[in-house]
């Protein structure tokens, strides 16, 4: 339906990795750019080697979950790593870094324990993480599911409300209100590539007071999904960038033009 608009120019993809790769087909079919500004799952540009009409202004789970893996060593005391993994593309894309980087990091990933989306109750997944005698807690998962572990996590003796490493899933809602005071009990750390919080960059200070405007919240920390925001933002400019560059909204020239872009100064960087 998109592909069928006059003058389309390109599809953003939202937050949820197995979306955009189902995608995928589709988009080469019709010759269609489609950008994923906040989905990180690796095939979304991974899985077609050439003539890719697939882009991301985003994270990268090779890069990320390989930062949060890092992270976890640190944080942890005995490099004993448990992980908490979707059953999604997006938690077999996780799982498939953590293989990778682990000898690298010298991370000892001791429990990989997978859960499906809407599930309510996760003792199962972190009595394997006690009984592996993990010392971090390593959660990709989204603001639903992730509350509910941190709510779980929290109510458990001290001793065992390990430090937690989460993906930003669970920056894509209302996640502290969700999570309450099991908040404050946990040690969470998330990764992000942007944020607004003491961000001193002009272009990211312009665009915090106008999407906290629109959002209608007090300041720009309040802003509810800030990569989403900041990355959707900036691939708008490229586009515009690509459409300047091709003197076209052909979808092939888009593509071409998106591959060959000339710096840009945006919100993220």
């Amino acid at each position: 339906a998109l592909a069928g608009q006059k003058d389309l120019v390109a599809v953003l993809g939202g937050k949820h990795s197995p979306v955009i790769i189902e995608t995928i087909p589709e988009a080469q079919r019709m010759k269609v750019p489609y950008i994923s500004v906040w989905g990180s799952a690796n095939q979304i540009t991974d899985t077609v080697s050439s003539d890719s009409y697939m882009f991301r202004n985003s994270l990268k789970d090779e890069w990320g979950v390989a930062a949060m893996l890092a992270e976890a060593v640190k944080l942890g005391a005995n490099r004993k790593v448990c992980v908490l993994l979707p059953n999604t593309l997006w938690g077999r894309s996780g799982e498939r870094v953590l293989h990778d980087q682990a000898p690298r990091l010298k991370a000892d990933v001791v429990s990989i324990n997978w859960y499906n989306w809407g599930d309510k109750n996760f003792a199962r997944q972190l009595d394997a993480c006690m009984a592996s005698h993990a010392s971090v807690l390593l959660m990709i998962a989204n603001e639903a599911e992730g509350a509910l572990i941190v709510q779980e996590l929290a109510a458990r003796p001290k001793a065992e409300r390990l430090p937690v490493v989460a993906h930003w899933g669970i920056t894509g809602g209302d996640f502290a209100n969700m999570a309450g005071d099991a908040l404050g009990k946990i040690d969470l750390r998330v990764i992000q590539t942007f944020s607004f919080a003491n961000n001193r960059r002009p272009q990211a200070q312009a665009l915090g007071a106008k999407a906290a405007a629109a959002q209608g919240v007090a300041n720009p920390e309040l802003i509810i999904s800030p990569v989403g925001v900041a990355q959707a933002y900036d691939a708008v400019y490229l586009i515009a960038s690509a459409i300047n560059k091709a003197q076209s909204t052909q979808g092939t020239a888009i593509r071409d033009a998106l591959e060959k872009l000339p710096p840009y100064d945006g919100a993220v960087k």
